[in-house]
């Protein structure tokens, strides 16, 4: 830089002041936002330090971080680039303002979501096998950042999104095994079946569910506590569409048999129900569980007897719809389809699953026919 011995000499009492290549100033003290390829801010930076062959950062949006140090140079370049922009300086009016609507807003109650207290700034978590820094999380978004590069390079996801990744690296179970699921993406028919009128956690099951909560219990172990405490029922019940069902339990999980012109049949595991609970099951911030209401019902699907504009038809009465059967061979098929549906396909006819050195390999085949063992 031509200027660089002028940059360096400040007014008795004043930071130095540095110039960038296309004449952009900074000093410490100044605050700067980092900015993704598109415009958002990730990052808002204090300069601490700053001299001839180096600048110091350190993060202003809250978690125990070690500051960011970069090359003088290196700095100069993306404040020229535009992914450091420099914040403009707060009249004191203005920070008076802010202060008092802070002040304001505190003093509304607002109920955290639930992973919120799962994970905050500074956590370590894992994505696409890469270790990631949480920098900073919004009601939308979390925004991350790979320590291992050179260069900060942020990253953000939206917050169902990160979430989601979450669950496919094992090493982040200490934040999944008390993720409570997304209820907009549960079947309707599920959370009938789990909390509606004769349903499985209804009763006095349903505070049962709300201690194990209130322990802090993990999924996990949750779903071991639900294998045992629902093995062998077999209820009905009508959901709130106002059609039928039959649902049945064992060791391995939950089958569902609704009475509508398709059959349809859905089968669960423990463990995919046990976080579905823990959404249907928030607490307040007194540490409440309590059960929300049903989601609203889809308008019941009608089938030819019920059509008021339907033709009527002749004939012998019909009997009436005999349940299906409920003994114990039958609900584990029901069972074993629901977690091996490709062997039941016929698209595999041996399957083989490893759960490391200390446990023998677990072989599924057809054996005849109509047996599989």
């Amino acid at each position: 830089m031509a200027q660089k011995e002028q940059e360096n000499v400040p007014a008795e009492g004043e930071a130095p002041v540095f110039i960038t290549p296309k004449g952009f100033t900074f000093r410490p003290g100044d605050e700067l936002d980092a900015l993704s390829s598109d415009g958002r801010r990730m990052v808002r930076v204090h300069i601490e330090q700053a001299d001839d062959n180096r600048v110091v950062c350190s993060y202003m949006d809250g978690g125990e971080r070690k500051p960011m140090e970069l090359p003088r140079d290196r700095f100069a370049g993306y404040v020229d680039s535009g992914r450091f922009t420099l914040v403009p300086p707060v009249s004191a009016e203005a920070e008076r303002e802010s202060a008092e609507s802070a002040v304001s807003q505190a003093d509304e109650p607002e109920l955290e979501k639930a992973s919120d207290q799962l994970y905050k700034v500074g956590d370590t978590v894992y994505l696409e096998h890469t270790a990631y820094e949480i920098t900073a999380i919004h009601e939308s978004s979390v925004q991350l950042l790979d320590p291992s590069l050179p260069d900060p390079v942020f990253r953000s996801e939206n917050r169902q999104h990160f979430e989601d990744m979450l669950h496919l690296d094992s090493r982040n179970h200490f934040i999944t095994d008390y993720l409570p699921a997304n209820l907009e993406a549960v079947d309707n028919d599920l959370q009938d079946v789990l909390i509606g009128e004769g349903g499985l956690a209804s009763g006095n099951a349903r505070e049962q569910i709300a201690g194990w909560l209130r322990s802090g219990m993990s999924h996990s172990e949750m779903a071991r506590r639900l294998a045992m405490s629902f093995d062998n029922i077999s209820e009905t019940m009508t959901l709130t569409t106002g059609e039928t069902a039959d649902y049945f339990t064992s060791y391995y999980g939950l089958n569902i048999e609704i009475h509508d012109k398709f059959n349809s049949g859905r089968s669960y595991s423990w463990d995919s129900i046990a976080p579905v609970l823990r959404a249907m099951y928030q607490p307040d911030r007194e540490g409440n569980f309590y059960s929300p209401a049903l989601p609203e019902p889809e308008p019941k699907r009608k089938n030819r007897a019920e059509d008021d504009n339907a033709p009527a038809i002749s004939g012998p009465e019909q009997p009436e719809r005999k349940k299906a059967g409920r003994t114990r061979v039958e609900v584990n098929y029901r069972t074993f389809a629901g977690l091996f549906p490709e062997m039941i396909d016929g698209e595999y006819r041996y399957m083989r699953f490893e759960c490391g050195a200390s446990m023998m390999p677990l072989h599924v085949q057809w054996i005849e026919d109509d047996v599989i063992a």
